[in-house]
């Protein structure tokens, strides 16, 4: 059976990725933080198996180094298991919108069957890339912090920038020594999709701007728009706070003159 695109297969797991995270944050809820920890670093290693599985599987390692966003997602992981660094936490909350929206509109392996391992890779994969952070952050591992923004968003422009040169970089090695994958075809890569879309959403874009590397910036509103909606909650409650604290400092300050005034 074809896994698909909004296929009923393919909608089903979807349903099944809400019920998988949903059931591990009651099984964690109630547990001491140190088991939270363990649990949560072993779901890693679904990540972590697929990047070392595909590099070793295929026996064509450039076309699987992790520099899809989700692999190095995939390696993040543990780190912010481990860590649990607001930084790193807060752009977990990017990069977990970026696999929801690679398990959605699932181009890569839609062709493929449920039951290949390349799709099981996939799905739980991106499962565990979506459901961790978000399990941390219910946990309270880590705080929201609208302060993250600009390190989100500098960290992800910067991968993005360097999956693109290693892309130009590795076909034009790959062209000029004329190195074949296992099927006997020229190796190309296009790691994190700069050089073509591969749904119809990148699609979209593309056709708006249908210059490599440039059309991927056209995601830029709907990031913001996803980053505003996500920190609207800090991010008026911080305002709250500069007001109270401006009133504040002005009626103290009015106090401070009064009582200057009525000394002298």
């Amino acid at each position: 059976m074809v896994w698909g695109t909004f296929s009923v297969v393919h909608i089903l797991s979807l349903i099944l990725a809400v019920l998988i995270n949903v059931a591990i944050y009651f099984v964690l809820k109630r547990r001491g933080r140190t088991f939270q920890t363990v649990v949560l670093l072993l779901l890693t290693g679904f990540g972590l198996f697929d990047i070392i599985w595909n590099l070793v599987k295929w026996n064509s390692p450039l076309e699987y180094l992790p520099l899809h966003l989700c692999t190095m997602f995939a390696l993040m992981m543990p780190i912010l298991v481990l860590t649990k660094s607001e930084m790193l936490g807060n752009l977990a909350l990017l990069w977990c919108f970026g696999s929801c929206f690679a398990l959605v509109f699932n181009g890569a392996v839609a062709s493929a069957e449920i039951t290949d391992p390349v799709v099981l890779c996939y799905y739980f994969t991106h499962v565990f890339d979506i459901g961790i952070p978000l399990i941390m952050l219910k946990l309270k591992m880590f705080k929201k912090n609208p302060r993250c923004i600009f390190s989100t968003l500098m960290i992800t422009f910067i991968c993005y920038s360097f999956a693109h040169l290693m892309n130009l970089v590795i076909n034009h090695y790959t062209l000029v020594n004329e190195i074949v994958d296992w099927k006997g075809e020229l190796v190309t890569v296009n790691y994190m999709y700069t050089l073509a879309p591969i749904n119809s959403l990148m699609e979209f874009f593309y056709n708006l701007c249908p210059i490599p590397y440039l059309y991927g910036l056209l995601f830029m509103p709907i990031i913001l728009g996803y980053l505003a909606v996500l920190y609207l909650p800090q991010i008026v409650k911080e305002i709250k706070e500069s007001i109270r604290h401006y009133h504040l400092n002005k009626r103290r300050k009015y106090f401070f003159i009064n009582r200057k005034v009525f000394v002298k």
